[in-house]
C-alpha cells in the first residue's frame, strides 16, 4: 500500500499515458484491417476505458471527470465553433483556387460515414440544394454519430490526464496534453494514410497540438467531457463528413481536407486569442487551488 500512497497526480498522469499509448497502439497493430471501419471508433473508446480504469483501481472516485451535462450556451459553442472554423478553412482554401465543389457530387453517398449508401431526398436537384440536403444530415446524424465516438477520447485526454497535469503543476498543462494526443494519433495516421502519409502526419500532430487548446478550454468552462465530446466530434462531423466530402482538389489535402494547414492556421487564431484574452489562466488557477491529493487517505487504509 505504501507505493499506491506515492502515486500522486504527475505519476498517474505518466501512468495513464503508457497504459493508454500500449493498448492503443498494440490494437492498432493487430487490427489494422479495421482501422477506417469500427476500428476507429474501437481505437478512440481506449483512452475513456484506461481513465475509467484508473479511476475505480485506484479509488480516485469521479469528481473531476467533468461528467456533467454543462450549459446550453457551452453546447452551442461546441457546435459553432467548429462549424465556423470548417467554413471558413474551405473558403479561404476556395479563395486560394486551392477546392473546388466535386464534379461527382450527385454520384456520392448523400452521407459518406455510414456503410450503406444514403440516396439523395433529391437527387435532381441543383449543387447548393444536394449540399442543403448533405447539410442537414450531417447536423442530425453526423453530430449523433459524432457524439457516439468523440466522448471516448475526452473521458480519457481532457476528463483525466488534463486534469492530472494541472493538479501535478506541470508548465503549460495544455500544450503538454496536446502534445501527448498528437503522438498518440501518430501510428493510427502512418497506418491508415496513404498519400503523403509523413507530411501528413506532421499536419495531424500540427492541429492535434492547437485544436487542444480550444477543446481544452471549452472542457473546463463547461465542466462537461460531454460538451468536449460535442466538440471534438463536430470538428469531425464538418470538417471531414461534409466539406472533405464535397470539395475536391490536387492540393485539398495539404491545404484543407481534414487535418490541412489551413485547419491548424484557423484553430491556432483562436488558441492566441483565447490565451490573449486570459480565458484560460483563471481556469487553470482554480482547479490548482481546488486540488487534493490524487488518492485520499481513506482510500488507501
Amino acid at each position: 500500500m505504501a507505493v499506491t500512497r506515492r502515486l500522486n497526480s504527475g505519476s498517474l498522469a505518466c501512468l495513464f499515458t503508457a497504459v493508454t499509448f500500449l493498448l492503443s497502439w498494440t490494437f492498432l497493430f493487430l487490427a489494422a484491417d479495421w482501422l477506417k471501419g469500427w476500428g476507429a471508433f474501437v481505437l478512440m473508446w481506449i483512452p475513456a476505458a484506461v481513465a475509467i480504469g484508473f479511476r475505480i483501481m485506484f479509488r480516485e472516485g469521479f469528481g473531476d471527470a467533468g461528467f456533467h451535462a454543462g450549459r446550453p450556451r457551452y453546447w452551442l459553442l461546441a457546435v459553432a465553433v467548429p462549424l465556423a472554423l470548417a467554413t471558413a478553412t474551405y473558403f479561404v482554401a476556395w479563395l486560394l483556387k486551392q477546392v473546388e465543389i466535386t464534379p461527382y457530387l450527385k454520384q456520392q453517398s448523400m452521407f459518406g460515414p455510414v456503410p450503406v449508401r444514403l440516396t439523395w431526398f433529391n437527387a435532381d436537384a441543383g449543387t447548393l440544394a444536394l449540399l442543403g440536403q448533405r447539410f442537414l444530415v450531417v447536423m442530425t446524424l453526423g453530430l449523433v454519430m459524432g457524439m457516439l465516438s468523440g466522448p471516448g477520447e475526452e473521458i480519457g485526454w481532457r476528463g483525466y490526464l488534463l486534469p492530472r497535469l494541472i493538479k501535478a503543476k506541470v508548465r503549460y498543462p495544455i500544450l503538454v496534453s496536446g502534445l501527448i494526443w498528437g503522438t498518440w494519433h501518430m501510428p493510427f495516421v502512418l497506418l491508415t494514410f496513404e498519400h503523403e502519409r509523413y507530411v501528413t502526419a506532421a499536419l495531424y500532430f500540427l492541429l492535434c497540438v492547437v485544436f487542444a487548446v480550444f477543446i481544452s478550454w471549452i472542457r473546463l468552462a463547461s465542466n462537461s467531457v460531454f460538451v468536449a465530446g460535442m466538440a471534438h466530434g463536430a470538428y469531425n462531423t464538418f470538417y471531414q463528413d461534409f466539406y472533405d466530402h464535397s470539395f475536391a482538389g490536387p492540393h485539398k489535402w495539404f491545404w484543407a481536407g481534414e487535418v490541412g494547414l489551413l485547419c491548424s492556421i484557423m484553430f491556432g487564431a483562436l488558441a492566441l486569442w483565447l490565451f490573449k484574452t486570459n480565458r484560460i489562466a483563471p481556469l487553470l488557477q482554480q482547479i490548482r487551488v481546488d486540488s487534493t491529493p490524487a488518492i485520499s487517505a481513506s482510500a488507501v487504509a
